[in-house]
C-alpha cells in the first residue's frame, strides 16, 4: 500500500490499535502531528473504522468494569448506572422537559411530552397477570395486543 507522509496505512491503524483509539498517542508513536492523524482519519475509511472499533473496543471494557463493579455491591456504581441506563424507569435526579417549542406571534408555547409515555411503544407492554374465564385480558395499558 502506498505511504502515507512516510507511513503505510497498516502503520497508522496500528498505532491507533495499540493506543486504544487515542490519536493523540498514535500521532506521537508515530512522530508526526496530532493533526496529521486527524487527517488521516478523514481521508482515509480504514483509518476512521479503525479508530471507531478501537474506541468501542475500550468503551466495551469500560461497561465491563462497570457492571462488575455493580455486582460487587459499589454504591457509586450502582447510582451511575441506574441515572443513565435506568432513567427509563424514573432514576433521575434532574426532570428533563422534552417537547415541542411552537412560537405564535410574539409567545412561545411550551408542549411538554413525558419521557415515560414517549417511549412507551418501544418497551414491552404489561400484561394482566391472570383474568377469570370471560374477563379482558388486554394489556394493563388498555392498548390491544398484536
Amino acid at each position: 500500500m502506498s505511504k502515507v507522509n512516510g507511513h503505510t496505512a497498516e502503520q497508522v491503524v496500528e498505532a491507533i490499535k495499540k493506543n486504544h483509539g487515542l490519536l493523540a498517542a498514535a500521532a506521537a508513536d508515530l512522530h508526526v502531528s496530532r493533526t496529521t492523524v486527524y487527517n488521516y482519519v478523514k481521508r482515509y475509511p480504514t483509518i476512521r473504522q479503525a479508530m471507531e472499533e478501537a474506541r468501542e473496543s475500550v468503551l466495551d471494557m469500560a461497561e465491563s468494569q462497570l457492571y462488575k463493579a455493580v455486582k460487587n455491591g459499589s454504591i457509586p456504581a450502582i447510582m451511575f448506572l441506574l441515572k443513565t441506563v435506568g432513567r427509563t424507569r424514573g432514576y433521575v435526579e434532574r426532570q428533563e422537559i422534552i417537547g415541542d417549542i411552537t412560537s405564535k406571534g410574539d409567545k412561545l408555547e411550551v408542549r411538554p411530552i413525558d419521557y415515560r409515555t414517549s417511549v412507551a411503544p418501544l418497551a414491552p407492554r404489561p400484561v394482566a397477570d391472570s383474568a377469570a374465564p370471560g374477563e379482558d385480558q388486554s394489556p394493563v395499558d388498555g392498548s390491544e395486543m398484536g
